[in-house]
């Protein structure tokens, strides 16, 4: 008998541990795309032009918003909207990116590549680049904020 509670409390706790996780990642691929949309949906409400290159690049700083899009700024005090290929598992939490460029001085979408540092072996293509202004950071900057 004891045997016998003891083996329908496993049953339960493992029950409990498997409905949680599911719960856990449902939750997680919701934010994510609840994010995903945010920043597609500002991009058309702003009809930001994709630019397929930006001619002079060097990167001055980086803020991550998901897995698929940030901001990078220029030395030149330009900043730009980027969305990425795929899911680049990392970047969120990354300390430091590698922008790998395909001409040393440019940044240019569909050959350039983000590399996390976490994931050293594992590109994240750019997609599509846009050219924000500082407004537009902050707006940016701000859906993220308020959606986290």
């Amino acid at each position: 008998m004891y045997l016998m509670v003891i083996f329908q409390m496993k049953k339960l706790i493992f029950l409990f541990v498997v409905v949680s996780f599911v719960t856990a990642c449902s939750t997680e691929n919701k934010r994510d795309n609840t994010r995903l949309e945010l920043y597609a949906n500002y991009i058309t409400e702003h009809q930001l032009k994709p630019v397929k290159r930006v001619r002079v690049f060097k990167l001055q700083d980086w803020k991550s918003l998901d897995n698929r899009h940030l901001i990078l700024s220029s030395f030149q005090k330009k900043q730009y909207l980027v969305s990425l290929a795929q899911y680049c598992n990392n970047i969120e939490s990354a300390n430091a990116i590698i922008v790998k460029q395909t001409l040393s001085n440019s940044l240019n979408a569909k050959f350039d590549a983000i590399i996390v540092d976490r994931e050293p072996s594992i590109p994240c293509y750019i997609k599509s680049i846009y050219d924000i202004n500082s407004e537009q950071q902050n707006e940016i900057l701000a859906l993220r904020k308020n959606n986290i």
